[in-house]
Order: C-alpha cells, then structure tokens, then sequence
C-alpha cells in the first residue's frame, strides 16, 4: 500500500492553520517522510497525543489505540466476516471510527473514495491480462506490450502506452479474433474511471442490445474493438414477467433473476465489472452458468468491485499487485483489491483534496453528536462510546445472518461451527465412470471446496480408462441446505454434454452408511465448547413419553406446520422436542425432515393425542397445538388443570373465550393466535399503532391485506393459485360474510357477493405484483382489539394475485362451492353446454373421468378433491406469503415478503416458527405473561416476539 490519505500539500495546508500534525515514519510511500517533514509534518511512531488519525486500509486491531478516532476504509458496513474482530476491537476499545465510504452527501452520493482510479488501474491492467491471454492462446497482439499500472511512472505515462498500443491494433489483431467485445458493468466512479482509460483505445460503443448487428457491421469495417456498457436491466429481469423496477429490485431482489448470460454470453470477451453487489443479489457470472458454457468467448474478467464469490463467482479469493491474475475455467481473472495502490501520486492527491475540508474538524476533536459536525462526517460515523451508532445497529443483525450456522469464534479470531448443523450438512456420495481420465472427480472436488467444505475419499477403485467408484464423503459446516446444494451441482456438472462419454452417475449412499461415524470430514472443523458426543441418531425416532430434561416441548400435530417448529426448538441441546401424531408414522416422518435429521433431543410419539393429553401436560413445559381448531378445548382444559402453558395458531373461539376465568386462577398463558394470520399480523399492526400514538398520532385508518400465494414463476395456471392441503378451507372462505369500515361508513357484504367485491392491489414499492384483495370476516372488531376504535377506515383483506376471484365466482355460479348437491349433478349439467371459457378448459373436469368416489360427493367436496391434484404445488416449486399493513392513507407502511425453501414453505415457516417462539417466550425463565387467554397484541409479546422472527430472516420493512 502506497497511497495516503493526505499529501505533503494538504499537510503544509492544516500546519499553516495550526493544526500539529504527526506522521508514522514510512519508506513504502509514494511520498518521501522528507516530503512530510518539509511540510511541517513531525515524523514519530507515537500517535498517543493525536486527536485524530487517519489511513488508507484497515488498521491492525494490535495497533489501535484506546479512546481515540479513526477515520478509514474499515470495510464493516457489509458485516464483512473478515473485518468482525477489528469491529469488536474498536467497541472494546471505545474508539471513534469514521469510514470514508460512508461520508456522503444529502443524496446518498459518496465525496470521499479511490474509486476512480479503482477503475483507471483495473482498466490497465485488463488489456494487460488480455495480451497475456491472447498470446498463450498463441496469438501475439500489441495487447502483449501493455504492463500493469504500477510499472508506469504516471498515468500520463499509461494512458500514452495505450494509445500507442490502440494505434496498431487495426493491422496486428487476427481477423479470428476481431473484433474483441468488451462489456462495462456499473455506473458509478469506477466505472467512469475504467472508461476514462478505455477510450485510449479506438473502438464503437452500443447497447448491448444492438451487441449483434454492431459486431457484424465492425467485422465489415475492420473495427477491432466493440464495447457496451450494461445497464442495471441487462443484468437482472423480473422472475414474475421479464421487467425491471430499480427501486423494487433494490427493495426485493428476490424477485428478479440474473439474465446477463443470456444477452452477452455469445458475444462478450472481456468483462469489466465495477457494480456494486451484496449478497441478496442474482450473481452475474455464476460457476453454474460458466459450466454450462453460457460464457462462450470470455476470456478476461476485471472485477474492479472484486467481491469474494460475489457478482463473479469465479473469484475466490483476492489477488495481489505483483500477481494480479488467477485462472479459473480457462478463464483471467484479475481480483486486486487495492487497485487504487498502483497509481497512488494521482489517487492520493486526488483523495486528500476531497478529504481535506473534513480533516480539520476531525483533528480538533469536534463531538459527533453536536452541531459542530459536518453532517456529511456525521453519517460516517459507525461507532462511538462503545457502541454501533443507531444508522449502523443493523450490522450486528446482519452479522448474526450470515454467520447462521457458526456457533461462535475462539480468541484468536478462528470460527467455531454447530457440530449438529455440521453433521446435517454431511452425506456419502457414491460416484461413478471415467472420473479421472475426464478430469471430473477435480471438478467435483472443486465444487466442494469452492463451497467451503471438506471431503474425504471413504473408498476409491481407480481403473484407467475404465469406469471407476468412488465413496466420497462430504460435509459442509453450514448445514443441510449447503449440502442440498452442492449435490445439485454435483448432478448438473455430471449432466453436462461435455461429460457424456464419462457416463457419471451420483447417487446418496443411505444416513446409515457411515453409522454416524463422520469423524474423517468433522474433524477438520473446530466446534467450541457445545460439541456433542456421540453423532446422528437413526431416523426413526425413539416412543419414550416422558424424559429427564429440563425442558420439554410437546407439539400436538405433525403436519406441515410442525417441521419448521420443530427445527427451531430443537436448536436448544439442553431441550426435548416431542412430536406427537395420531398417524402411523408421520411423527417419525417429520423427525427424519433434512432441517431436523441427526438432532439428539427429538422424539416422535405415535397416539392419539387427545387419550394421552394429561400426561402430555403433566410432563411438559409448554405444549403446542397444532391440531384442528375444535381439538384445542380438551388440550387447553388439561393444561390450565396442570399449568402447563399452550400456544395455538387458531383464533379465539367463543369456547376457548370461556376458559380466561379458569387460566386466570391458576395463573396458566394460553397464547392463541400466534402464527401468521392470526399471529405476525397482531404484532406488526400492534408495533406500528403504538409507535404511532406514543408520538402523539392518531391512527384515522388501518388496511391490513394477507395473502398465501404461489411465488411469481409458480403462478402458471388461470387462478394464479395453488394449494399445498386441502382446498376445503380456501373455498368454503369464499362464502363468509363481511363487515368493514371505510371513511366512515359501515360496509356489510354477504357471503355470495364477497368474490365480486374483490379490488385491484400493488404491493407498496412492489409494482410488478398484480394482486387483488377480498374482505376478510368482521375488520371492525379489530379496532377494539387494536385499541382504534375511533380510525374511519378498518379492513382487514385477503391477498390473490388479479383474476383468482372472477375466475372462482363463475365456477361458483356453476355450483361447484354448493354443498347440498352432489358433484355429479353439476357434471350432468354442464354436459353439452360450451366449455370454451378459459378456466373450464384449464380444469377439464367435465371431461375427465371423475371417480365415483369423488362424484357422489357433496359439490364443494368433491370438487376439493379434484383440485388437491389439479391445482398441487409441482416438485421444486415454491409458494410465497404476502402481508401489508397502511396506517393513515399510507403514512405509515409495514410489509412482509417470505418465500419457501428446500426446507420448508413459506406459509410453513411463518406459522410454525411464530408458534415456536410463542412456545419459547411463554416457558422462558423471565416470562412475565399474566395467566388468561391471550393474543399478541401486548408489547410483553410483540417486541421479543418479532425480534426472535426477525433473526430467522422473518422480518417487516417499514416506509414512512
């Protein structure tokens, strides 16, 4: 690192004001300590009495000093791993740190950054890399005599190269390879740079949708150079409809996929990438899409932004100045991560002029929390007194994220992952055919390195030229879904054409195959003071009733619901999950789910569970119910009977209500409502009114919308709608009454209109969604639940994507929701009359064999029958749930976005795990719940409560 942050000029600046400056004795400097020194500067290694000290690059947490500010590139906004224990240091040590990347205008628009020259240095060392290429691929180009930026005594210098370079490239480039196609990511200061030094170089720039007709007009004109520049659509487009929003794809990248193989992979030589990516993001150049040749020409990658793994998968770890190129799938890829260094006269006086307007309040020790600040230092300021400043707090959040799955670190810095999630994430694989003499065991391995996991040759029989077997074991720290991931990758790479004479095949050895015994692969990771002895339990869990823990949670139902709950509690070692199921085998079924598979402390219990329900109260310390809504009366009888409490997913029923006195006496919680509608949207709603009234706001209306849907690209039939149980509650919904408020007046719609009530809807900052919201039930109730009694407007509606309830009411009108008919009647009538309408067509009902079975059925049976299949979630699809809440005409804004898993669905996780920390707060040592029955509108419920969903990525955004 040669650059500062000031030069000997603005030095001589600040001490011709008064300000005493200090500077560490260098000799790697771009200038001289005489340079400093003649400037005013005192050279000395002792900064103690400084008030201020500035970098360039993260400083050694060793060095820092207690008390004092700092102000540089610390590279912690992103919760960036690496960087953690410097942050912790500089809160230990009651430091005030400043971050240049973090000083920026009203707009959001970065002052002070190298970017830049980020970018002038890449772009260097870009052609050098594709002379570098080019000539091992044995063509010698004048691309040959171009050298990285730090070999050039100046920019000036550079650039003149280049030119000279760009002179002779229309003569000297092989008509094979003209012309070279360059594209350009990013729109920002690196960007700009990377083209600054770019147009040394004659060349035609066009979009990159006019990418192939320019090609061919260059390839006729002997153009040697064809360059474009991506803009934010050409790299990503909406899952749902092929379209773009920036601010939604800001908003919720989740729904937008990656399309920029598809519109430069046949065309693109050289990438320069300078945009900005984190990790919620599609990548732009994934392993996967390289595997399968989507890249077909590319030879160089400059990543400029150089993100681990990041936008360009293929870098993997950074590079360095002297070595600025790795080699990744015969492709160049140069990852510097201080390009800036390589021309560090221009960068740092370019920096320091910048910079300078704010040194001085920096050095005279200005308080961050007065007036006599610049605001643009003020954002910049991550920590002080200890702690993360309240605009920096979400990186303590964004840490606990992306070390889910690591237990803790050790002093020394080192990870120290969860042996149980370790053992989750491990698996045999059986791999067969030409392994070797293909090259695809390596690339197997990679894969699996690549991931950061580790392997382990249980068994290997080589036989050249032959088809060989390998036993190879595998564990990825982090868990079943990384696991889960790299077998995918394991199937597509052996699926690959490129592959076919290897006839690879890859199967799962059996759980049992190893008989827990994973020590080869496990012992590779540190596991802290929580390592279990012993590994995996069978798959089949054991029939023990009653254990010795001190803590046991009995689930009641083993239905889909149950498998997220179940996850979530049995992280605690030190607590038995008990699952209980009437049906053979389900119970066992549910502990054997990937996210619960070899935990220690779950066990299934195959009953009735209404026969055992007193015992299960007796020795519990809390119960959850998930059984149907009319099974919770006896449950909740016989848990106030042992004060044992209970959590349920359900509304409050009259029956239920008839209880409060008896819980109340014996001073048991029976928390109801707690999953997701009823449940996440109490607590939301309940957060944002009393948030709202503490300032002094009166809430005038309130419009919550709740939708279970299928996710965009599994939306492909006429409803836009899918069902992943039975039908039955869906459509009988469909017939319920309605009572609302809007703007004063009392709206009732009965149970026959309610599907012709249905109104348009756009999710707010979520335009692509075309929704429609159908009354949910009595809304006016909720302002005496809400304690807004007075608001004109209360609504509470149901969420579907526009056209579900037209479609329904004609099918309605048919009399397939009727339940005093049989479903063959309505079959019978529709026979001979036009079937031409859309949604018949879809169905096909009247014209498929019905079983007799379903047709005698009541209509609405029957016809739920029918759709379970018709209407079924396929293998791989994912659903999605939708909620929002406006407060005064949008004011105030609350919304949830959640999508399925591999591990679970969305409607899943949102249920099951709310009931689970239901479970958790009510039996908590600290639990202050009052007996009766309860809802989640308290904030004793609500402020733990959507804390602990926000830690499993359940969490609301809100606008105002």
């Amino acid at each position: 690192e040669r650059r500062t942050p000031l030069t000997p000029a603005h030095v001589k600046k600040l001490v011709d004001s008064g300000v005493r400056v200090l500077v560490q004795p260098c000799t790697r400097r771009i200038f001289s300590n005489r340079d400093f020194e003649e400037n005013g500067a005192e050279l000395t290694n002792d900064l103690s009495t400084a008030n201020a000290i500035f970098g360039v690059k993260q400083i050694p947490k060793e060095s820092l000093l207690e008390g004092k500010t700092y102000c540089f590139f610390s590279h912690v906004i992103k919760a960036q791993k690496e960087n953690m224990p410097l942050l912790d240091e500089i809160l230990e040590k009651n430091i005030r740190l400043f971050d240049y990347e973090c000083i920026t205008n009203d707009d959001g628009e970065r002052l002070v950054a190298f970017g830049e020259y980020a970018g002038k240095a890449g772009m260097i060392n870009a052609f050098r890399g594709l002379g570098e290429k080019l000539i091992g691929e044995g063509f010698s180009t004048p691309f040959v005599s171009v050298g990285s930026a730090y070999m050039y005594p100046s920019y000036v210098a550079a650039v003149k190269n280049l030119e000279y370079v760009g002179s002779k490239l229309k003569n000297n480039l092989d008509e094979t390879l003209s012309p070279l196609v360059f594209v350009f990511t990013g729109s920002g200061k690196v960007t700009y740079g990377a083209l600054d030094v770019f147009k040394a170089i004659p060349s035609t720039f066009c979009s990159v949708q006019d990418l192939g007709t320019t090609i061919k007009e260059a390839t006729n004109k002997g153009i040697p150079i064809v360059a474009a520049v991506a803009e934010h659509s050409d790299l990503v487009r909406r899952i749902a409809d092929d379209g773009f929003d920036k601010q939604e794809f800001y908003t919720h990248p989740e729904l937008y996929k990656s399309v920029f193989a598809d519109k430069v992979g046949e065309y693109m030589d050289v990438l320069v990438n300078g945009c900005y990516w984190d990790s919620r993001f599609p990548r732009h150049v994934s392993q996967k899409d390289v595997r399968e040749n989507k890249f077909k020409k590319l030879k160089v990658v400059a990543d400029i932004s150089c993100d681990i793994k990041g936008g360009v998968e293929l870098l993997r770890n950074t590079t360095t100045i002297e070595s600025p190129f790795l080699t990744s799938n015969n492709i160049c890829i140069m990852g510097v991560d201080i390009l800036p260094s390589e021309l560090p006269r221009e960068a740092s006086e370019h920096f320091g002029d910048v910079l300078f307007p704010y040194a001085k309040s920096l050095a005279t020790g200005a308080d961050v929390d007065s007036n006599s600040i610049a605001p643009e230092l003020e954002r910049a300021c991550i920590a002080a007194n200890g702690q993360l400043r309240s605009k920096y707090e979400y990186i303590s959040k964004l840490r606990a994220e992306n070390e889910r799955g690591v237990l803790s670190r050790s002093e020394s810095g080192a990870i120290l992952y969860n042996r149980n999630t370790a053992i989750e994430g491990t698996a045999v694989f059986l791999l067969s055919g030409h392994l070797f003499d293909s090259g695809l065991i390596n690339k197997w391995l990679d894969i699996v390195e690549e991931n950061y996991g580790i392997f382990h040759f249980a068994e290997a029989v080589v036989r050249p030229n032959q088809k060989s077997t390998v036993l190879l074991q595998v564990t990825m720290p982090k868990g079943r879904a990384h696991l889960d991931a790299v077998e995918q990758e394991f199937r597509e790479l052996a699926a690959m054409e490129e592959y076919t004479d290897a006839h690879a095949s890859v199967s799962k050895m059996p759980e049992s195959y190893c008989s827990g015994d994973y020590e080869a692969t496990l012992s590779a990771f540190n596991f802290g003071d929580t390592e279990q002895e012993g590994a995996a339990t069978t798959t089949t869990a054991p029939q023990i009733l009653f254990s010795s823990s001190n803590i046991v949670i009995t689930i009641l139902g083993a239905g889909m619901v149950a498998a997220p709950a179940v996850e979530y509690l049995s992280r605690n070692g030190d607590a038995l999950v008990r699952v209980v199921s009437a049906m053979e085998g389900e119970a066992n079924k549910l502990c054997a789910h990937n996210s619960i598979l070899g935990r220690h402390n779950v066990e299934a219990v195959t009953c009735d569970a209404l026969t055992k329900v007193d015992e299960f109260a007796k020795n519990s310390s809390a119960i959850i119910s998930l059984l149907p809504q009319t099974m919770h009366i006896p449950v909740a009888q016989s848990c106030i009977e042992n004060s044992t409490p209970l959590v349920t997913a359900s509304y409050v029923s009259p029956e239920m209500r008839a209880l409060d006195a008896a819980a109340k006496e014996r001073g048991v919680p029976i928390l109801c409502e707690m999953g997701l509608d009823p449940g996440m949207d109490h607590m939301s709603a309940m957060q944002v009114i009393d948030e709202m009234k503490e300032a002094g706001h009166r809430v005038t209306s309130f419009t919550s919308l709740c939708g279970g849907l299928p996710a965009p690209e599994a939306a492909t039939n006429v409803f836009g709608y899918k069902f992943s149980w039975s039908p039955k509650g869906v459509l009988t919904a469909m017939s319920n009454d309605a009572l609302f408020m809007e703007n004063g007046r009392l709206t009732q719609v009965a149970g026959k209109d309610l599907l012709k009530n249905a109104k348009p809807f756009r999710m707010y900052q979520m335009p692509s969604f075309a929704l429609e919201h159908l009354p949910n039930r009595n809304s006016v109730a909720y302002g005496h639940t809400y304690g807004i009694s007075d608001a004109e407007t209360i609504y509470r509606g149901t969420l579907r994507y526009e056209g579900f309830s037209k479609q329904m009411d004609y099918l309605r009108n048919l009399g397939f929701l009727r339940d005093d008919i049989s479903l063959q009647h309505i079959l019978d009538q529709l026979k001979g009359e036009d079937m031409s309408v859309e949604i018949c067509k879809f169905l096909a009902i009247a014209d498929e064999q019905v079983a007799s079975a379903i047709s005698e059925m009541p209509a609405i049976d029957g016809f739920c029958k029918y759709l379970e299949n018709k209407l079924a979630y396929a293998e791989g699809e994912r659903d999605m749930v939708l909620m929002q809440h406006t407060f005064n005409d949008n004011e105030r804004v609350s919304s949830l976005v959640v999508y399925g898993d591999g591990n679970s669905s969305a409607m899943a996780k949102t249920v099951g795990v709310t009931a689970a920390v239901g479970a958790e707060l009510v039996m908590g040592k600290d639990s202050v719940f009052p007996g009766g029955i309860l809802v989640p509108t308290d904030k004793s419920v609500y402020i733990p409560g959507l804390k602990k969903l926000e830690k499993e990525g359940l969490r609301f955004r809100h606008f105002a």
